[in-house]
């Protein structure tokens, strides 16, 4: 190869390494709160063990998505609704443990995982993915003290993003480029981590991490969709003057409704109700929220909502 060659791709090289934003240079400038996520409802209540790691249950009963969290993350997902309970069974193993489940007292029934052993992706996926961001959205029933000790046992204690409701959410480059934190186990306030938490259950003198879903930080649409003719723009929790919006767009009967799913992830569909929407709220969403994320073409319609 003739030199002149070689110091063109050592420099492109260099800024690669330099700049370790691999999309758009416009998605990158933009905040936190001017992105748009592809975000799954129940992540963890599944179909089937999917194709990238064949662990878990093979299967929860009246799931919402089609694969587990490992194929979520691989397919582009990056924020997630997670649902954590305290373990009430009878299993001695699964004692004191936090866990994943859906459907109240019976979630144990109906599937469940533990928490640390789920959440332990999410730092793979963050150790080998520089520059990624992750979103949980938790429906919790768990103290926080439970909630940072399986966050401390699946290692993502140093990821961990702090945010005051009054200050401005940073950069997307900001956050990607931002150093660990150097206390794994009681981290100090990352003001650029790359861990969103935003937690529905608050105590008080909580870490700046365990952000205040709907009491500062977002808003959402109603949830509680069970036709598709019932699917509208109206708001349930939270205030419109907070930062992030979240819209769902699933309907729901016990459980998720693929056939549904099918029609209202398409991509006509999908893009309609969101302009709608916007438009109404006069805001952008946020976090599309999916049930059988692979149906239809959400990741598409995001990727457009984020211009790339």
């Amino acid at each position: 190869m003739p030199k002149c060659w070689t110091i063109i791709l050592l420099f492109f090289f260099n800024q690669a390494m330099a700049n370790p934003c691999v999309k758009s240079t416009a998605f990158c400038l933009k905040r936190y709160d001017e992105l748009t996520f592809l975000t799954t409802h129940n992540s963890f209540n599944y179909a089937w063990r999917g194709k990238i790691k064949k662990t878990g249950p093979k299967a929860y009963l009246f799931p919402n998505q089609n694969l587990p969290i490992e194929d979520q993350l691989h397919d582009g997902v990056r924020a997630f609704m997670l649902d954590l309970h305290p373990y009430q069974g009878p299993l001695k193993k699964y004692k004191n443990q936090v866990i994943l489940c859906h459907g109240g007292k019976a979630c144990g029934l109906l599937g469940m995982e533990l928490a640390q052993n789920v959440f332990k992706n999410f730092r793979t996926f963050l150790e080998e993915n520089p520059q990624e961001i992750l979103t949980f959205i938790l429906e919790s029933y768990v103290s926080t003290r439970d909630l940072k000790q399986s966050l401390e046992k699946a290692g993502l204690t140093s990821y961990l993003h702090c945010q005051s409701p009054h200050a401005s959410w940073p950069l997307f480059k900001e956050m990607i480029e931002a150093p660990l934190s150097d206390d794994k186990h009681s981290p100090t306030c990352n003001k650029k981590g790359r861990l969103v938490i935003l937690n529905d259950r608050r105590e008080e003198n909580d870490p700046a991490w365990n952000l205040d879903l709907f009491g500062h930080f977002a808003f959402e649409t109603k949830y509680s969709y069970q036709k598709i003719n019932d699917l509208d723009c109206d708001l349930n929790r939270g205030n419109p003057s907070h930062s992030l919006f979240i819209f769902n767009h699933f309907t729901t009967f016990i459980s998720g409704k693929k056939r549904d799913a099918k029609k209202i992830n398409r991509y006509h569909f999908l893009k309609k109700r969101i302009h709608n929407c916007q438009i109404k709220n006069q805001r952008k969403i946020n976090f599309l929220t999916i049930d059988f994320f692979k149906n239809g073409e959400t990741l598409k319609v995001v990727d457009e909502l984020n211009h790339l």
